[in-house]
This record gives C-alpha cells, structure tokens and sequence, in this order.
C-alpha cells in the first residue's frame, strides 16, 4: 500500500515538474521571441506531441504489463522490444522532419522542427526506460532524471533566447538534454541486466502486438493535437497562440493525471490476472482520488483565468481566456479516460481503447470543420470538450458491460457539490487575487467535504476484493 503511494508521489512529482517547467518555457518562448514566433513554437510543438506519442509505438503498457511478473524471465522480449524501439524511433525522426513540407505556411518551422525531430531517436529508447522502472516500482529514478532534464530545459531556454538564440538553438538544446537522459537511464539500470539476445519467436509476438499500441498513441495524439493544427491552416499565427496559452494551462495537470495513471498501472496489471472484482474496486478508487484533484482545479482555472493567463504570458495573450474556459473541463473526462485505458490494456482489451478513441478523433475532427471557421480557438476548444466527453461514456459503457461496474454517480455527486460551493464562495466575495482565491478556495473545499462526510481512507490493495 505505502509502497504504491511512495511511487505515486515520485510520478506526481515527477509531473510536477513537467508542469512548471512547461510554463516556464512556454512563458519564455512568449515573452522574449512575440506572439508570431509563439504561434509557431506552438505548432511545433503541437506536431511534436504527435511523433512523441509514436515513436514509442506505443508500447509502454505493453512492457509494463509483461515485465510486472517479473522481469528475469523475460530478458529475451526486452531485447526484442529494444530492436522495434530502435527502429521506431528512426522513422518517427524522419516522418517528423518532412511534416512541415505539407503545411501550408509553414517555412519558418522547418528548420526548428528537422532539428527537433532527432530528439524521437531518444525518446524511444526512454520509454523503455521508464517502463522497466514502473514495473519494477522504481519510480523515484524517473522522478530525480526528469527533475535533471527539465530543470536544465528552463535554464539553458531562458539562455538561448536571452542571447539571441531562435527556435533552432531553443530546439537544439531540446535534443541535447534528451540523449542526456537516455544516458542517465542507461547507467541507472545498468546493474539490473536488462538487456537480453532478441529471440525470433518473441520479436515476432511484439510487431504482432504493435499496430493497436500504435493506432492508440496515434489516434490520442491526433486527437488532442488536431484543433491546433487546423487553426493553423485556417484562422493564422494569433488563434493559434491564443489557443497555446490556453491548452498549456491545461496540458500541466494533463501531465499530471498521467502520472497517477501510470502509477496505478502494475497494481492493475497484477489484479487483473487475479479478480476483476478487485481490478473493478481498485479502479474506481483510482478514478474517484483522481476527481477529487480535477474538479476543484478545472472550476478554479474557470474562476481565475484572467489572472492566471495575464500572470504567465502576460496581458497581449488575454484572447486565451475564452479557449481556457472551455477547454479547462475537458481535464475531467480526460483523468477517468487514463485510468479506463489502463484497465482494458491489463485485460488485453487494447483495440477496445483504440476504436473508441479513433470514433473521438472522427467527432473531434467534424466538429473543428464546424466550430473553427465560426469561433476560432474557442471553437476548438469546444470541440475538444465535447470529443473526449463522449469518449468517456462510450468506454465507461463498455468497462461496465463487459467487465465491472463504472458506479461514480454518488463520489462525483459529493465533490461537483464541494466544488459548486467553493466556486459560490469565491464569486460571492469578489475574489480575483489569486493568492486570495487559492487558500480560500482549498479551505473552503475542504471544509464542505469534510462536512459531507468524507474523510480521507487508507485500505490495503487485499481489502478491495472483500464483500462490502
């Protein structure tokens, strides 16, 4: 139990220093290059996003799934999961760095984008990484590299553009500080004997497994990525950073709910070889802690966004507003979406997740045909929100039906009310600081959960399958 919890803390730091760090870096890029170059810094890296999720092929479920039981036994499929890894990684770099020859507009990101497409290679081989360290339980050696990797990001960023450097040099350091940390995973796990000879029969059960890894990563990627890549095409420059600004708010806690989510993993993969009964009641402890963050910081974030965008990236970015609005909620469904996905990949429901998620992409892209010429960013936003709600219900009437019962509807119940006061309370007082807000909206949170009759709960993993 505390040993989970222990991990969990590492990945929810972890993420917490992608947060800041990506705030930093977008602010940055923001403040010291202008909205033109942010706008292309944000397509970018919208289209990074894509190829990051590819690279990997999606296979860190895969690894953690199999190499769970215990990994000695399994030296020949790391070998041969390294090789496609590898490989991978190669052909995302490529596709990557051709991209910008099919945008329209889009020359003045060939350069930054080609060098940053080398930076795939790595990203491949880390994932492998980190998902030997997750099954393993090792958290905390993901969380001290990260904490190495980002802090220099910000650092050397903050440099490069202060001397005069573009998004080319911003790029380059990109991919210098990713092969740095390829090399930290390979010393820390160096002692352990992970790798192993390919074996044909093994390599062969892997490329089987890749193409539903892949079309998940593809088609999530797409998803999230595909608002701001027709902005691009159709609304210029300034939607498209306005749109930034917005979903970088977001992506934060979005980097946060998967690390809860990739915490929770193991324990899934271990109870689903055991009880679904006990993987169905662990889950839904999962999904409800989860809510208890997200509901507060969306309504927070709805509350206080004015402040928090003129804060970070300063008062000509106030168009941001409208988007983060929105988009702000899609944070809810996104959270229980993870911990849903985790749980048919443990029971080898994995092209489950991959055809919900592409009917999400195929709804999200006609509603941005419709939203965007008319509404811009917000459009895109809308759409967003409204493609991964519907997501959630298809998978959450599919989990239901076919493997445990997805009963959130009195968790939620109590903390939408929690959040509906703390919200009340801080429009009724006309609070805008935010070092006002915050500590009173915590307290206020608290308090009315408290007074609902939560109190926090620490059960061992054992007692989930108990009757009752």
């Amino acid at each position: 139990m505390w040993k989970i919890y222990k991990n969990t803390g590492f990945m929810v730091w972890s993420g917490g220093v992608n947060m800041v760090n990506s705030l930093l870096v977008w602010a940055i890029i923001a403040r010291y290059l202008g909205p033109t170059t942010f706008g292309h810094f944000t397509l970018i890296m919208a289209i990074y996003v894509v190829f990051f999720n590819v690279c990997s092929l999606g296979l860190g479920p895969l690894i953690v799934r199999e190499m769970s039981g215990g990994e000695e036994q399994r030296r020949s499929f790391v070998g041969s999961v390294t090789i496609v890894l590898i490989a991978g990684g190669i052909l995302s770099s490529a596709l990557m760095s051709m991209t910008g020859l099919v945008l329209e507009g889009a020359s003045d990101v060939l350069k930054p984008l080609g060098i940053l497409s080398l930076s795939l290679i790595a990203t491949a081989l880390i994932a492998k990484y980190e998902s030997l360290l997750i099954a393993r339980e090792r958290a905390s050696v993901i969380a001290s590299v990260n904490t190495g990797e980002n802090v220099l990001k910000a650092l050397i960023s903050w440099w490069v553009v202060s001397q005069g450097g573009g998004l080319s040099a911003v790029c380059a350091a990109f991919v210098m500080l990713r092969f740095g940390a390829l090399i930290a995973y390979r010393l820390k796990v160096r002692a352990k004997r992970t790798f192993g000879w390919p074996d044909g029969r093994e390599l062969f059960r892997v490329l089987r497994e890749v193409p539903w890894f892949l079309l998940i990563n593809l088609s999530a990627g797409l998803h999230w990525q595909l608002g701001i890549i027709l902005l691009a095409q159709w609304r210029g420059a300034a939607e498209v950073a306005s749109y930034g600004a917005a979903s970088r708010l977001l992506t934060p806690w979005t980097l946060l709910c998967v690390s809860y989510a990739t915490s929770v993993n193991p324990t899934l993969c271990r109870l689903a070889t055991d009880s679904l009964t006990r993987m169905g009641r662990f889950c839904q402890r999962a999904m409800a802690d989860l809510l208890l963050l997200l509901l507060p910081l969306a309504a927070g974030t709805y509350l206080l966004g004015q402040q928090i965008i003129g804060l970070i990236f300063g008062p000509q970015y106030l168009p941001a507003v409208a988007p983060l609005k929105i988009l702000i909620w899609a944070l809810v469904p996104l959270g229980l979406i993870l911990i849903l996905a985790r749980s048919l990949i443990a029971v080898h429901k994995q092209q489950i997740d991959f055809w919900t998620n592409a009917v999400a992409l195929g709804t999200n892209f006609v509603l941005n045909l419709w939203l965007i010429p008319r509404y811009g960013a917000a459009g895109a936003a809308g759409a967003q929100l409204a493609s991964v709600t519907l997501l959630l219900v298809i998978q959450s009437l599919y989990v239901s039906r076919r493997l445990f019962p997805v009963r959130l509807v009195v968790v939620a119940g109590r903390l939408a009310l929690a959040t509906a006061v703390m919200a009340g309370l801080i429009i009724i007082l006309d609070i805008h600081a935010l070092w006002g807000a915050v500590p009173i909206g915590i307290m206020s949170y608290a308090g009315c959960l408290f007074a609902l009759g939560w109190r926090p709960a620490f059960k061992l993993w054992g007692s989930l399958g108990s009757p009752g």
